[in-house]
């Protein structure tokens, strides 16, 4: 049985960097600067996109366009899969429509 060899950062590289990392650290604990996330939300990329979402209400309260309808152009002009429900539920909840 062979062993698998990591595909990390060797010792010398962690040793070399040991001390911007303790800087970075330093400064997160502080507060001085803020942690990004590593993973995006469906809302966060919603709520990027909340000022164009927003042309659409009055059509939605009229009924003359349909959460479909959006959800098809976010498919097709943004790649952002997401379902009918979970539009829905985002336009309700964070932008009152």
């Amino acid at each position: 049985m062979t062993s698998k060899k990591s595909s990390g950062p060797t010792l010398k590289n962690i040793q070399a960097n040991k001390s911007k990392f303790a800087d970075s650290m330093s400064l997160l604990a502080s507060g001085k600067i803020k942690g990004t996330k590593s993973r995006l939300t469906i809302n966060d990329q919603l709520d990027e996109i909340k000022e164009q979402l927003l042309l659409c209400k009055k059509g939605i309260t009229n009924k003359t366009i349909s959460y479909a309808v959006i959800r098809q152009f976010l498919i097709d002009d943004l790649k952002l899969k997401i379902s009918e429900a979970s539009l829905r539920k985002y336009c309700q909840t964070k932008l009152g429509f």
